[in-house]
């Protein structure tokens, strides 16, 4: 299994590693702090928008999930804006490329 085959079924997936209990982010085989081995687990899906752009009428966001790693989506619905919940609604590849639609929580 890797980051990529998985994302590619639209499951969302984050390294953990099996000493320290840490996400390693971005995936790896090993923990970056303790170099121990790491396991699949499901991300969190919840997280908090920390930059917003809009391009197109379309928004943009970097995320913080589970306090510890960021990644960049698309609001696909609610009203962004810094500071505010979201969740991930869909996650996938696109022409090689990964996507994140994100759902903000009021």
């Amino acid at each position: 299994m890797t980051f990529e085959s998985e994302l590619k079924k639209g499951n969302f997936m984050v390294s953990m590693c099996s000493a320290c209990k840490i996400i390693v982010w971005p995936p790896s085989e090993f923990c970056n702090r303790c170099m121990a081995s790491t396991v699949w687990e499901k991300a969190p899906l919840d997280g908090v928008i920390l930059e917003l752009s809009q391009q197109d009428g379309q928004f943009f966001c970097v995320v913080e999930l589970a306090t510890s790693f960021r990644i960049v989506g698309r609001i696909i619905s609610g009203i962004p804006d810094v500071g505010k919940k979201i969740t991930v609604e869909r996650c996938g590849m696109r022409d090689g490329t990964s996507f994140f639609d994100m759902q903000v929580l009021d």
